[in-house]
């Protein structure tokens, strides 16, 4: 099923090979209102991920390799932007070219000070993603992923 999404996330990344490290940029517009239902909260998050990994036999279509961003996402009205930047340095294990990174947002039930582990997601209001972190490929655009709420 897919919906309307009220945001949209673009990521870019500048990135020294030399170096393997680079800085990556979550840029988020609202279209929409996103306003957290009582007892829920909005958070983003961006990943790094490896394409085509295998370990032994196994294979991975994509694996989430680090967590960069997982911070509170306070805008709620249309109109309103925020910026997320980090840092990161690749792993030289990883394959350079095959690494990329994915952002979303996301809706959560608890208190914002709880242990990520302990809190239950709800819906994801977009995903924007980035093919590579080491060129400058346009990003690819998210679609809305809703989940079922309790």
């Amino acid at each position: 099923m897919s919906v309307s999404s009220p945001l949209n996330i673009s990521i870019s990344s500048s990135y020294d090979s030399s170096t393997k490290s680079g800085t990556l940029t979550a840029a988020v517009t609202l279209d929409g209102t996103i306003a957290p239902q009582s007892g829920t909260f909005n958070r983003i998050t961006v990943l790094l991920y490896e394409r085509d990994v295998y370990s032994g036999s196994t294979g991975y279509a994509q694996l989430a390799r680090k967590q960069l961003i997982f911070a509170d996402f306070t805008p709620t009205q249309a109109g309103e932007h925020a910026t997320f930047t980090a840092n990161f340095t690749l792993d030289p294990s990883w394959e350079e070219d095959n690494v990329g990174a994915v952002a979303f947002v996301q809706n959560y039930l608890g208190n914002p000070d709880d242990d990520p582990k302990d809190l239950m997601a709800y819906d994801i209001y977009n995903s924007g993603f980035l093919q590579n972190v080491n060129t400058t490929t346009p990003p690819v655009s998210g679609h809305v992923r809703p989940l079922s709420h309790p």
